[in-house]
């Protein structure tokens, strides 16, 4: 996904760990620990007593290694987070405050060239920004729906419909955006263990996920928006004039915030995914 590490770690060895591998107080021996910590986030670990062992008992094997690993060797973005976050305490060893203050400004200018949605903090800190983290919810609104067959299907008729207001932003249009996104988080509601009903409306009764009862009635209260004539069946009585674009930006955004409590297929901590040393 666009504005993470893991699609431009391949960028990494130039950008990061060239120059650093460059700084006086960088040990020969570097990459030894740095690869040795790396292994522990692939998705298909080296065999400790062998592979592993043979790599991390030579300086050149570990660098050539370390720089040949690639982006799908890596579990995901919040298993690469980690290790660079554990980077920083083995690189502070090896090296002090100098080499450690190099690997921080590295990452944190590799973050602003590469768009990076991360805000780099002392020690070493890695925050999603809040577009970093909407980005992800729903990059994994996406990756949900792929995995069904029926809400792959909504999902595409929901991106459609936004790639039409290309054509121009339309009333008509608008309202037909809304309701595919209406038809596909409904769907991905009723899909919830806890839902019985089939409207998101009703749905939301249901489910025991609410903090307080004004964000249960704050959903629903949204989901009434459906019945705006030519978003859903309803006479439009409660209309209170034609829909705009900033309709468009504020409750888009307003109903995809909602899907991490209608639907169990999402892992808020993941989504938020931030990293520490």
């Amino acid at each position: 996904m666009k504005g993470e590490f893991l699609p431009v770690w391949p960028e990494m060895w130039r950008r990061v760990w060239k120059p650093l591998s460059d700084h006086p107080k960088a040990p020969d021996d570097l990459f030894v620990e740095l690869f040795r910590e790396l292994e522990t986030v692939f998705v298909d670990r080296l065999d400790a007593a062998t592979e592993l062992a043979a790599i991390v008992d030579d300086v050149d094997q570990s660098r050539a290694a370390f720089r040949g690993t690639k982006s799908a060797q890596i579990k995901g973005e919040v298993a690469l987070v980690a290790f660079l976050t554990e980077a920083f305490d083995i690189i502070e060893d090896f090296g002090g405050d100098a080499l450690a203050n190099r690997y921080f400004n590295l990452v944190d200018a590799f973050i602003g060239r590469y768009s990076v949605r991360y805000d780099l903090r002392r020690s070493f800190q890695l925050n999603p920004t809040l577009p970093g983290m909407f980005a992800r919810l729903v990059n994994d609104l996406k990756s949900a729906a792929s995995a069904d067959p029926a809400l792959s299907g909504l999902l595409r008729d929901y991106e459609e419909a936004f790639g039409d207001l290309g054509h121009g932003a339309t009333e008509g249009r608008m309202a037909t955006c809304f309701n595919k996104q209406f038809n596909l988080l409904e769907a991905l509601a009723a899909l919830h263990p806890e839902a019985k009903q089939k409207t998101l409306g009703k749905i939301c009764d249901e489910l025991d996920v609410w903090p307080h009862a004004t964000v249960r009635e704050a959903a629903k209260k949204v989901y009434g928006f459906r019945a705006f004539p030519g978003v859903g069946h309803g006479a439009g009585s409660g209309a209170l004039r034609p829909i705009e674009m900033k309709d468009l930006v504020a409750l888009s955004v307003m109903l995809t915030a909602f899907v991490p409590y209608v639907s169990d297929k999402f892992n808020a901590d993941v989504i938020y995914a931030a990293g520490e040393a």
